[in-house]
């Protein structure tokens, strides 16, 4: 089976009559499958977060499990953690196109990533990017432990 992931805008709803109907913006994220070459993509599921809808979408198309929360080292204070939330983040910047999607893990109201992965293709990519890094990331940890011990 094939997957695949959509945004679906509802912002054209505020040019016409119904304008009320579309207060508060309804954007949906919606991942459809196609079983076989020639049917139509059929709608698994609708999520009102992007960030729910990736993790979910990685898990059917990859079956990859992405969390949505990490504990990371803390920075500045030794021996403590901080738990990160995956965010992603829309850059329009004409003059580096490869910073357009980046996806990674930092605390609520923090201006910096702890980790992050960034794509001028796709979020998807940059997704795929931060979990095989923060999974190279235990490996080198690991290894580091077994060889101290």
């Amino acid at each position: 089976m094939k997957y695949r992931i959509k945004c679906n805008d509802s912002w054209g709803l505020f040019f016409t009559p119904f304008a009320f109907l579309n207060m508060g913006g309804t954007v949906t994220w919606v991942i459809q499958q196609k079983k076989y070459w020639l049917s139509k993509w059929e709608t698994i599921e609708k999520f009102d977060n992007k960030v729910d809808a990736y993790i979910k979408y990685f898990k059917l198309a990859y079956n990859l499990n992405v969390k949505k929360t990490l504990r990371f080292p803390h920075n500045k204070e030794k021996g403590k953690k901080v738990w990160c939330e995956l965010t992603f983040q829309h850059n329009n910047d004409p003059i580096n196109p490869e910073y357009t999607y980046i996806v990674g893990y930092k605390p609520r109201n923090y201006a910096h990533y702890y980790h992050a992965c960034y794509s001028g293709v796709s979020y998807e990519e940059a997704l795929h990017r931060l979990y095989w890094d923060l999974e190279i990331k235990k490996l080198i940890n690991k290894n580091k432990k077994n060889d101290d011990s």
